[in-house]
């Protein structure tokens, strides 16, 4: 006597289940890449208002994942004056007086990128582990 079982449907839908979980994933680490832009905006410098604004993020395929990018894109007009602000020491302005002033526990100023990552690591899992509820 034979018994066979067609593993057709089982790959089928185990292929659906991956396919479903990659697109959570790219969904959570789009509102990771959001959240670190806003932390970022927070914690940049603020003259004119020129470098705020060109914050940005995206999604980029990793490996075999995603990863979250946080940037000042090089074509953009300020992106000389973003490295600068990110890397030196400087005192900062009026303006930016004013914003750390409004944003209590937030400190404005060099390293505004790396520290919008470095100071969110705890909510990056949470959203992580709730996401894709681990």
């Amino acid at each position: 006597m034979r018994f066979r079982v067609s593993t057709n449907e089982f790959r089928a839908n185990v292929r659906k289940a991956i396919t479903l979980e990659r697109e959570r994933t790219k969904r959570v680490m789009l509102d990771v890449s959001k959240m670190l832009e806003k932390a970022a905006v927070d914690r940049a410098p603020v003259d004119e208002g020129n470098l705020v604004s060109s914050i940005a993020s995206r999604v980029e395929a990793f490996k075999r994942s995603y990863a979250a990018v946080v940037y000042v894109a090089s074509n953009q007009h300020t992106s000389a004056y973003a490295i600068p602000m990110h890397e030196h020491f400087y005192n900062l302005g009026k303006n930016s007086q004013e914003k750390q002033n409004k944003l209590p526990g937030i400190v404005v100023g060099r390293r505004y990128l790396a520290r919008a990552v470095e100071e969110s690591k705890q909510e990056i899992v949470e959203m992580v582990q709730e996401a894709l509820q681990l």
